[in-house]
């Protein structure tokens, strides 16, 4: 779903027409305020899908090391980095500061 929501601007960047791309951006983002502002008025509590909140931060749900940690069906060689990675996909979250509008979940 979310690959839909931004098909427009990835195809105008793609074939390289910046103004196309940047007015695509404008009325997702539009929408996504309007959509954010209908759901305020009904108190109506947004969840996002990527990303859990965690006091002030938000925690993506899927981290990479995880997925890759569970990819992984044979157990872990002798090679250091492969043990290093796979201890750290069970101990590390992906984190985001919810003001940093690059990293911040927007409503669809």
């Amino acid at each position: 779903m979310l690959r839909e929501l931004w098909e427009e601007v990835t195809h105008n960047l793609k074939v390289g027409n910046i103004d196309a791309a940047t007015d695509a951006k404008t009325r997702l983002e539009q929408r996504q305020r309007r959509e954010a502002a209908a759901r305020q008025e009904t108190n109506e509590k947004w969840d996002p899908h990527y990303f859990s909140e965690q006091g002030n931060t938000y925690i993506y749900r899927w981290p990479l090391m995880g997925r890759i940690y569970q990819a992984s069906s044979s157990p872990p060689n002798n090679n250091n980095n492969t043990t290093q990675s796979n201890s750290l996909a069970s101990s590390q979250a992906v984190s985001t500061h919810p003001n940093d509008e690059s990293s911040t979940p927007t409503p669809p």
